[in-house]
């Protein structure tokens, strides 16, 4: 029983998760504003939402991806992105950037 409640509850994660899935950095920063002003995210979670994402990323694997064509009408996985990065953070024991990208995807989470 618990094990269909765990495997429910990762489901709807996620389902919830998808939204965020294909989003350009443009509609990122407009949810990311609408969610500050209405106090449903903290400071430190707007900026992490609102900042320009980096020219490059690293994927679990070590593998590098480039970002340097990404606009701000190009669609773009944050879900995976904050999802990979929180667990790099985790990995190299970085617990402060790892509780921020946690912040993320919680937000992402309830916003569907």
């Amino acid at each position: 029983m618990a094990k269909q409640q765990a495997t429910r509850e990762a489901h709807a994660f996620e389902e919830a998760l998808s939204v965020f899935a294909s989003i350009t950095p443009r509609q990122l920063r407009e949810i990311a504003s609408e969610s500050f002003q209405r106090e449903e995210i903290d400071a430190d979670t707007f900026r992490e939402l609102s900042t320009e994402l980096p020219l490059q990323v690293v994927d679990r694997n070590g593998n590098v991806t480039d970002l340097s064509t990404l606009t701000d009408d190009s669609q773009f996985d944050y879900a995976e992105y904050y999802r990979t990065q929180q667990s790099l953070a985790e990995m190299i024991g970085d617990m402060d950037m790892a509780d921020s990208y946690s912040k993320v995807l919680d937000f992402f989470s309830k916003s569907t």
